[in-house]
């Protein structure tokens, strides 16, 4: 009977549907259950997890006859389906959330840590493969015995390291980073491994593979473009709309699955498929939003549960009962701890990583998952081994590597999460570095200094300091940070009004700066770094133009693309900047229908701006016509996804149609209509934003502050 008429039988309370939603209903509440116990002691979410399909698996709960028989007889098929659809989804999330800029700059260093670890293990996997062969009574394919051996003892998992990263709070640190990129390309030498492994399972000729793999390669490619077009164009679809619909994501979904499981039916593993799908698909613009937000919810709370609980719901503790099962398991998980951690530190000794940061990258390569399941299902198929005995041990060792370094990764982490606390963390250090290289970089001369100073009094600190050095302008901190869902959340209040009075009362220019990380508007060059789009919005007054003189500077740096975007009105379009191609002169003239100072001192600074920048092809200019703070908005909105910072100036004098209505829900007057609106969370913006104000006198009333 297959699995959909069986589903059907009427009449039959132990069908597999009823098994595998209680099975999940179970692992969600033990896993649940096992996290209130376990958090406390800054355990992370999968080793509860791992732990609840411990105890729900034949070690324990299913050691009984009744239970086993509800969750393996009627289910065991379904679990393996499951197993891969939620592979599929973990991949290509990953895939979206990975920091792909960041692996692509350290592959080396990633590669390095990488293949120091899996060639050690490979080596130890090589010399004890006789060995295991030997004492499990093989009598199948010694190769594929010593490439499964090969699997189990070199393979990160990723999905787990990930986990653990984001649950430890150290995914966006430095080693943290390095971790899940080493991790990814540890999983791609045990899927490689893997897909040798089912080749010689499957006993396919040359021929058949090479057509096989050139297919392979053609659905990746196809997928990747197929998904640029479809986002590109349902970005342009919801223009207005904050996320797409759930018929969008599913088409995109179904999209996926259709690739993945048309590359498993070839013989190949999807793992990677569904990781460069996720990796290379477009992250600007709402599709790539609302796919993060939808998935991340599901896979978190659901998903990555079950998955995790899957590993220690198929291991079976109670067969290491004997001597020689005792000898195999311990001499596997001594050789994968020893041969990762032996590999790794040799790494990072050899690219100077300093020494707690070895070890504890060696303890989160030793993380065991998802490949060495698929690794031992092929080899159980293969029947490389007479029984199931071989294939239990070894899902004890991959529970047990699990299990002893979740604890010892938190323990670490907590100890260095503690002394941060205490002691400020490593902000400093990083500071320095960061300005010590962009001096070397650049030339530029810098001087640091710290000055304490409480809130109350800051801003006369700063003005008279500014002041002292003759500055031509100050940069402030927004006071609100960005979260990790990248909406902006308030931050201290002092902050906010040290900002407003140092607006107030400098005797230079001052911006605010909104830093939300350059992730939008970045094109990668085939040099070393990235081209960064920025984009400088000019309305009209004195504060737009001193942004204009800021962008100009910014726009001479060899890693930014400048556009300049001047707002008008549509009515008055002879406003705009035109070249004057008249009596061949190369000039650029600016048309000025009235008298008003103001428009005419713009029409000035851009006409110089354009003549000097523009026309030599260093800058970009574009003209946007708009009526009113509606058409600006809208304007606004369009752009949002294609540049990586705007400048605006904080108050545009003259033309305030443009600006009408944007004020009405200001939440910072201190950033000005056009840059509140920027900053606002209702504005879906990925990129930062400098509001810069123009040196003006003191008012009197200003000094009560």
């Amino acid at each position: 009977m297959d699995p959909d008429t069986d589903c059907l039988v009427k009449g039959d309370l132990f069908n597999p549907i009823l098994a595998v939603g209680a099975q999940i209903a179970c692992l969600l509440v033990i896993s649940h259950f096992f996290l209130l116990l376990l958090r406390p002691l800054g355990q992370p979410a999968p080793v509860a997890q791992i732990l609840a399909g411990f105890v729900l698996g034949p070690s324990c709960l299913s050691h009984i006859d009744n239970v086993k028989a509800f969750f393996f007889t009627n289910a065991a098929d379904y679990y393996e389906t499951m197993a891969l659809y939620a592979r599929i989804i973990i991949m290509f999330l990953i895939g979206l959330q990975i920091d792909f800029p960041y692996l692509m700059r350290n592959l080396r260093v990633a590669g390095v840590i990488a293949c120091g670890s899996s060639f050690t293990c490979t080596v130890f996997a090589i010399v004890v493969t006789s060995f295991i062969y030997q004492e499990m009574g093989g009598h199948g394919s010694a190769f594929t015995m010593g490439l499964m051996l090969v699997v189990l003892l070199s393979n990160t998992a990723s999905p787990y390291v990930i986990r653990f990263a984001h649950d430890l709070r150290f995914a966006s640190s430095d080693v943290g980073r390095l971790a899940i990129s080493s991790s990814l390309i540890s999983d791609s030498y045990a899927v490689v491994l893997l897909i040798i492994i089912q080749r010689n399972n499957q006993k396919y000729d040359f021929a058949n593979w090479f057509v096989f793999g050139l297919l392979y390669l053609f659905i990746v490619m196809a997928v990747i473009y197929v998904n640029k077009y479809i986002a590109n164009w349902l970005n342009r679809r919801n223009r207005n709309q904050k996320y797409l619909k759930n018929t969008e994501i599913f088409i995109l979904l179904a999209i996926l699955f259709v690739a993945a499981t048309s590359v498993e039916t070839m013989g190949f593993s999807s793992i990677i498929v569904c990781f460069l799908i996720g990796a290379l698909f477009p992250r600007g613009g709402k599709t790539g939003r609302t796919l993060l937000i939808k998935l991340s919810y599901v896979v978190h709370n659901f998903i990555l549960p079950m998955y995790f609980g899957y590993s220690g719901f198929k291991a079976d503790v109670t067969l290491i009962n004997s001597f020689r099962n005792f000898i195999v398991v311990a001499v596997i998980l001594l050789l994968s701890i020893g041969g990762k951690v032996t590999g790794t530190l040799a790494a990072c000794f050899y690219l100077k990583i300093p020494l707690n940061e070895g070890v504890l990258l060696s303890f989160l390569m030793n993380l065991k998952g998802h490949v060495d399941l698929l690794a031992l299902t092929v080899g159980v198929e293969s029947k490389v081994t007479s029984s199931q005995i071989f294939y239990n041990l070894m899902m004890a060792v991959v529970l047990i590597n699990s299990l002893i370094w979740g604890p010892v990764i938190a323990f670490m982490e907590e100890d260095e999460l503690s002394d941060d606390d205490n002691y400020g963390g490593n902000d400093v250090v990083e500071i320095n570095e960061a300005v010590d290289i962009f001096a070397v970089e650049t030339g530029v001369i810098i001087h640091q200094v710290k000055i304490v100073s409480p809130f109350a009094s800051m801003f006369a600190d700063v003005c008279e300091f500014a002041e002292i050095t003759r500055a031509s302008i100050i940069i402030l901190p927004f006071h609100k940070h960005q979260r990790i869902d990248g909406k902006l959340e308030s931050g201290k209040e002092g902050i906010r009004t040290t900002n407003q009075k140092v607006l107030r009362h400098a005797k230079c220019s001052v911006a605010i700066l909104v830093d939300r990380g350059l992730t939008a508007g970045t094109m990668h060059t085939s040099d070393s770094g990235s081209l960064q789009h920025i984009a400088m919005l000019f309305f009209c007054g004195p504060d737009d133009r001193e942004a204009l003189g800021l962008s100009k500077r910014l726009g001479m740096h060899h890693h930014i693309n400048l556009t300049v975007i001047r707002f008008l009105r549509a009515s008055e379009q002879k406003e705009s900047l035109r070249a004057n191609t008249a009596q061949g002169e190369e000039d650029v003239l600016m048309a000025i229908s009235d008298h008003d100072p103001e428009n005419e001192t713009d029409n000035i600074a851009l006409t110089d701006f354009f003549n000097r920048y523009v026309t030599s092809g260093q800058v970009g200019y574009i003209e946007k016509l708009v009526e009113n703070g509606g058409e600006t908005a809208s304007a606004l909105r369009d752009m949002a996804e294609m540049y990586a910072m705007f400048i605006v100036g904080k108050r545009s004098t003259g033309h305030s149609t443009l600006t009408t209505g944007m004020s009405d829900w200001e939440e910072c007057p201190e950033l000005g209509k056009v840059g509140d609106f920027l900053a606002s969370s209702d504005f879906d913006l990925s990129g930062s934003v400098l509001v810069i104000q123009q040196h003006r006198h003191s008012r009197p009333e200003d000094d009560d502050l």
